[in-house]
């Protein structure tokens, strides 16, 4: 195994560590979730799922919402409960089954705009720093503050895809695609400049995109290759 020198990585890669363990107390929440619905068939509200996963209710309001946002938690009106999928993930984990339980999560997020982007950024770059990362993601979601709060929300992001082998960090700190999924065949996109619009299908939704920003991003994040090859765009 090789050992990476605290003192050699960036103030920015050093912060990982930590936000990975918040996202251990959030899986430790997801967990609560289950056992409260399992207990009582019906949805929770942050309240009742704190004292479960022994933590403060303001972390595991903000928590609840994040996991909702991807799909993971259903519910409405401050209430939710565990998707079928949450359900199958927890019950291997809980077996210590991390594979099998990460796998089904990856299958599960296959649709998520954040999986949409990254299969896409890491078709253009090969590897990527936590900032470029968390950049990346925050252009992506449409962001246009960076405050405290949101810069947390994609540092979990990125912790959450690494925990489930999505992305996979090197020696140097830095992010790579897993190669389980880049091996999977990519179709080329074809754009007609002469069209103000552009649909980009991705997984089960439809985009319009405006042609001449969609033109500008790959001009400037992307690299010529050639043209015998496939690449998503």
């Amino acid at each position: 195994m090789t050992t990476i020198s605290v003192s050699a990585l960036s103030a920015d890669q050093r912060s990982l560590p930590t936000f990975r363990c918040n996202i251990d107390k959030q899986i430790e929440i997801l967990k609560a979730v289950v056992i409260f619905h399992d207990k009582n068939k019906v949805p929770a509200s942050y309240k009742d799922i704190a004292p479960i996963a022994d933590l403060d209710p303001t972390i595991v309001s903000g928590t609840l919402g994040f996991w909702k946002d991807i799909g993971i938690l259903q519910g409405e009106t401050g209430k939710y409960q565990p998707s079928n999928t949450l359900i199958e993930v927890i019950r291997q984990l809980t077996w210590r089954n991390e594979e099998g339980a990460w796998r089904i999560f990856r299958e599960a997020i296959s649709n998520a705009w954040f999986f949409a982007h990254l299969t896409m950024a890491f078709q253009i770059r090969k590897e990527m720093t936590p900032e470029e990362l968390i950049s990346s993601l925050g252009k992506a979601a449409g962001l246009i503050d960076r405050d405290k709060n949101t810069t947390t929300s994609l540092r979990n992001l990125v912790a959450l895809t690494e925990i489930a082998h999505v992305l996979v960090r090197d020696s140097n700190g830095n992010f790579t695609m897993s190669s389980e999924l880049t091996s999977t065949k990519q179709q080329t996109l074809t754009v007609d400049v002469q069209k103000s619009i552009v649909l980009v299908r991705v997984g089960g939704e439809v985009f319009a995109i405006n042609a001449e920003s969609l033109k500008e991003f790959v001009k400037s994040n992307g690299k010529a290759v050639d043209p015998n090859q496939q690449i998503l765009v």
